[in-house]
């Protein structure tokens, strides 16, 4: 495949980026604790470099020849191009993030600091049987002829 031993402009910063979370300890129970650790998915990178790979050569080829540097033909060319598949990635870190209130759990212990989706599943799990006693009584006949349906030969 041409251009997967190449490197683009920016690759080197995700392995930077988490490797500095684990030079500062004391980042737990801190906003920066969940927004730092969590900040990149390696999901959604995966997807975002193969994209990268797809974008033709010429592109920075011909932008080089102009006289642009890695930040301009990164901001310029190669992302402009790939905004479907951005916008994709944001959509996807969103609703990961909105479900994601385990590694919350695990970096915040300030129940203050705590975001609306985990006091939302806490409020639900100890909440969980409530709804099933207002149902249940207008269900009661339809659960017992159920039951008995498969217990009774003809």
């Amino acid at each position: 495949m041409p251009g997967l031993n190449k490197q683009r402009a920016g690759e080197k910063v995700f392995d930077l980026f988490n490797v500095l979370f684990l030079l500062f300890p004391g980042l737990l129970d801190t906003y920066w604790s969940v927004i730092l650790t969590f900040a990149i998915s390696t999901y959604n990178m995966i997807i975002m470099r193969t994209c990268f790979l797809g974008i033709p050569d010429s592109l920075e080829e011909s932008a080089k020849m102009d006289g642009a540097n890695d930040f301009t033909i990164l901001f310029r060319i190669i992302l402009p191009v790939s905004m479907p598949v951005v916008a994709t990635m944001i959509l996807f870190y969103g609703v990961s993030r909105w479900n994601g209130y385990f590694y919350v759990m695990i970096f915040l212990r300030d129940r203050i600091k705590f975001p609306i989706s985990l006091i939302l599943r806490e409020i639900l799990a100890a909440n969980s049987t409530l709804p099933i006693l207002f149902v249940y009584p207008f269900l009661q006949k339809h659960f017992v002829k159920g039951v008995m349906i498969g217990s009774v030969k003809g």
